[in-house]
């Protein structure tokens, strides 16, 4: 019973990336690429651990980039110190005035 439910589930993947890959979706079919990832969850088990890794991968690439803009720049208002608001986010902080910025 498992092997024809397995059958199944990679059917339905199959048809479904398909779908996504011929540019089939309208705002409405936005359910496709969910249904997609739950199955990639269920039939492929290192799907998410390459999820993670990219994530911190795209992070740490993100942080770099923060911190030599930072080094640049510093607030428009009081020319006071700029930090990260938080790892992996592009959102900067006066140290001052709080003042918030959004990097480009």
């Amino acid at each position: 019973m498992k092997n024809n439910n397995d059958e199944f589930l990679w059917s339905q993947f199959c048809r479904l990336g398909e779908r996504i890959g011929d540019g089939d979706l309208d705002k409405d079919e936005l359910w496709m690429h969910k249904e997609y990832k739950r199955l990639a969850k269920i039939l492929i088990p290192d799907y998410t651990k390459m999820e993670t890794q990219i994530r911190k991968d795209k992070n740490l690439a993100l942080n770099k980039r923060v911190k030599e803009l930072i080094k640049d720049s510093s607030c428009h208002h009081c020319l006071g110190e700029l930090k990260q608001s938080r790892s992996g986010s592009k959102v900067l902080i006066c140290v001052k005035c709080k003042t918030r910025y959004r990097m480009k």
